[in-house]
């Protein structure tokens, strides 16, 4: 398990004997530095994501949510996919224990490529398949999490490529916060060991240090028949963070991290190679994964009007999991400058550059080959805030330009307005146009298949969607805030994979929950139709969704807080003809609600109530969820908890196969674990 899962253990025991022989405090003093921001601090909580500048979240003319320490602390979840569940408008399912399918008003996918997920401002999404891997790239040691900013439709005029649905950009601490030691440590029904151990020190009056280590495995999962699964990983990571202030307009930080593990999976697959009929096949897979990063960023402040700021970073995975694994090295730059245009205007551009290597994974027998393995990537990007009346009426007009080696240029603008009637009250509305880049891996590929070759030249362009969103947030009592966003949204040139078998007979669609038993998966019937030359073909759809999202936040007294969430999601699709099954029209219900409460001054108790409305598209059935945790402060520098997740149900589905190259999907189980946390 790692030397982590050998130190950490032992210095907590040492610790809980201390404990015991010492006094047990019992103040409300101990739970200062763990109580909730009020409402009124969280409406002023400062964000970056929505105007890539700081501004305070009710400033903020978008769908914006954010995850707060104090709420990934209080829910008990161990991954950053988990807390992602809290954000309305989301859809969050388990594929298996190694790979989640993270949607922004949308339905389920096997890849997440039309969201973009940052650490920091580092992009953790690979170019190959425009996606990312949730559980190996985002998996950073909670506690070192400020907050999670998550914007609810597209951001792709200030961000880029992949920002079309949505953006998720988890800030950490600065390694001034953390002048401490943090040793974690837990074990559990579904995670048999995790932990982690963090210090912080100052190497001089300006300059800050903290270093960390993360190790985290998972036990396999089940299928629906209560078989075991082959999905069980682990994952070793070490990192730091060094901050150094010289002065008060002077910020520059290096940070990295390095991680290795194990990832097994189980894939399944459709093949029309060399037959007549297509052929279903079951790909075990077991891989030793690596990679690694390293940022620079220097922020300036040159007066009170004007700031500027130089980011970079390289980043390397290696990742040979079955025929989606890959070695890649990428190398970012990113500079952009903030200035004051008279009184009324507030400008800021900026200029981008990404360099992507790729190697497939040649070694596997099911593996790819990219016929252009490096991508080039330049964008520049102009905002500007105009103040139409002061204080109450704001026009943001702003575009990005994108060319990159596979399409050329792309143009995305958007306007937005911001209306703020009164300090408490505050409307927005926008229209964005933005586009999607293919991956390397839609146009022009070479996969290798049983000692086959076949090559796939799609030349499939852009996918364009033009979104129109209004919202509206309000502190409407001392103890009350509503935060209301609707949503129009207009597809075109949507590509998805569809499995030419599903497209073209019935009786070969993979049913959720595990490997297929019925026989005429082994025998299946002859094709109709034409033979595509893969067993995946791209099909173009045009889609329209809609929909409303609402949160609140309800302190009802001191030591009592409810948070719900509702989400309403219309799917109107357009599809090709040939597609049988092709669900038109879908309406999806969301609901979730968190209670957390302060028993006493070092006794919490919180619960999480979650429901999920059928998937008609994915033939996935509605659900409910329940989490508890009990969280028992020992003393203000120790704390015991106990969580249990998925308390209602043994194991349930929450994602269904779509045909194709795609993990098996896996039952998601009840989890119960322990947790103690030694902070000093």
């Amino acid at each position: 398990m790692g030397y982590l899962a050998i130190i950490i253990p032992l210095l907590c025991l040492i610790t809980v004997l201390n404990c015991w022989a010492g006094e047990v405090e019992e103040t409300q003093k101990l739970m200062d530095a763990y109580t909730e921001l009020g409402l009124e601090d969280l409406m002023d909580i400062k964000v970056i994501s929505a105007a890539k500048k700081e501004q305070k979240l009710s400033d903020a003319a978008a769908a914006i949510f954010v995850i707060t320490q104090h709420d990934i602390q209080r829910s008990g979840v161990t991954s950053i996919p988990e807390a992602l569940r809290m954000v309305p408008g989301f859809h969050v399912a388990r594929v298996n224990t190694n790979q989640w399918s993270i949607t922004s008003r949308d339905f389920y996918g096997n890849t997440n490529n039309r969201l973009l997920i940052l650490i920091d401002g580092r992009k953790v999404y690979t170019h190959t398949f425009s996606s990312h891997y949730a559980q190996v790239h985002n998996d950073i040691p909670l506690e070192d999490v400020e907050r999670i900013e998550v914007i609810r439709g597209p951001g792709a005029a200030l961000w880029g490529a992949n920002a079309v649905n949505g953006v998720v950009n988890i800030v950490t601490k600065t390694s001034m916060d953390t002048q401490d030691v943090l040793i974690t440590n837990g074990t559990g029904k579904e995670e048999p060991g995790f932990g982690s151990l963090r210090y912080g020190l100052k190497l001089n009056p300006d300059t800050s240090l903290r270093v960390y280590g993360k190790y985290a495995a998972q036990d396999h999962a089940v299928y629906a028949s209560g078989d075991a699964a082959n999905d069980e990983w682990n994952v070793q990571r070490e990192g730091f963070r060094m901050d150094w202030k010289p002065s008060d307009s002077v910020l520059m930080t290096l940070q990295g991290d390095i991680y290795k593990g194990e990832v097994a999976s189980a894939y399944s697959t459709f093949s029309f190679v060399g037959r007549e009929t297509p052929s279903f096949e079951i790909i075990d897979d077991r891989a030793k994964v690596a990679g690694g990063n390293i940022l620079l960023r220097c922020a300036y402040t040159l007066s009170a009007s004007s700031n500027m700021a130089l980011q970079m970073y390289y980043d390397q995975v290696k990742n040979p999991i079955c025929i989606l694994g890959e070695d890649r090295d990428s190398f970012d730059l990113d500079f952009q400058y903030g200035f004051s245009l008279g009184t009324r205007q507030d400008v800021l551009w900026g200029l981008g550059y990404n360099l992507t290597q790729v190697d497939g994974n040649e070694n596997s027998p099911n593996s790819f080959k990219l016929d252009n393995p490096s991508d080039h990537m330049f964008s520049t990007f102009v905002q500007n805030e105009i103040t139409l009346i002061k204080e109450r009426l704001l026009l943001m007009l702003g575009s990005k330009l994108e060319y990159n080696d596979y399409i050329g240029s792309k143009i995305q603008p958007n306007i937005r307005f911001l209306w703020t009637p009164h300090e408490r009250h505050s409307a927005w509305m926008s229209f964005s146009y933005t586009k999607r880049e293919a991956s390397s891996a839609e146009e022009n590929v070479t996969f290798y298949q049983n000692d086959r070759e076949f090559h796939m030249d799609r030349d499939l362009g852009s996918e364009e969607l033009s979104a129109f969103e209004l919202g509206y947030r309000a502190q409407l009592t001392e103890r009350f805030t509503i935060d209301i966003a609707t949503f129009y949204n207009n597809h075109e040139e949507n590509y998805t994979i569809v499995n030419s078998n599903n497209a073209f007979s019935d009786s070969n669609s993979i049913p959720p929950g595990g490997p297929p038993s019925d026989p005429s998966f082994d025998n299946p019937p002859p094709n109709p139709g034409p033979r595509p030359e893969t067993g995946d073909i791209f099909v173009n759809e045009k889609k329209k969704t809609y929909g409303i999202e609402v949160t609140s936040d309800w302190s009802i007294v001191s030591w009592w807080r409810l948070k719900a969430a509702y989400t309403y999601l219309y799917l109107h699709h357009i599809g090709p003809s040939f597609v049988k099954e092709m669900v038109e029209e879908e309406t999806h219900n969301q609901f979730s609600l968190r209670n957390s409460m302060d028993l006493t001054g070092n006794l919490n108790f919180d619960l999480w109530v979650r429901f999920v409305g059928k998937v008609i598209p994915e033939k996935l059935k509605s659900y409910y969820t329940l989490d508890a945790r009990l969280g028992w402060r020992l003393r203000k520098d120790l704390e015991l908890s106990l969580v249990g997740q998925n308390l209602l149900n043994d194991h349930y589905t929450e994602y269904s196969q779509n045909g194709g190259l795609d993990e098996l999907p896996t039952e998601v189980e009840r989890n119960i674990y322990g947790k103690i946390t030694w902070q000093f």
